[in-house]
């Protein structure tokens, strides 16, 4: 399990291992939106804090988006995000082998 951007649908296809399940944890929009809001403090330093989170979020939905255009290309595991789903039933649903959208 990795968490952020540091692997890529596109990269990870590319390995061609068949013991590595692939599943990708797309979040709504409104639920990374929200999460960025609540977490400001690293914007006390900026001159401009309100353009400085508008710019952030705009970054987070455009990877969010490309992440999942990628799986859906290369027809990898979605695991949708959209606020209901515990730690617990995500990590059911990876240990199960996921499910695609």
């Amino acid at each position: 399990m990795i968490d952020g951007w540091h692997l890529w649908p596109d990269k990870v296809s590319q390995l061609q291992l068949e013991n590595i399940w692939a599943g990708w944890i797309v979040a709504a929009s409104e639920v990374l939106e929200e999460r960025e809001r609540r977490n400001v403090k690293w914007l006390q330093g900026s001159s401009d804090p309100d353009r400085m989170l508008a710019n952030f979020i705009s970054r987070s939905l455009w990877f969010n988006n490309w992440m999942e255009e990628q799986a859906k290309e290369y027809q990898m595991n979605i695991l949708p995000q959209h606020g209901e789903t515990s730690v617990d039933e995500l990590c059911a649903m990876i240990l199960g082998g996921g499910h695609d959208v």
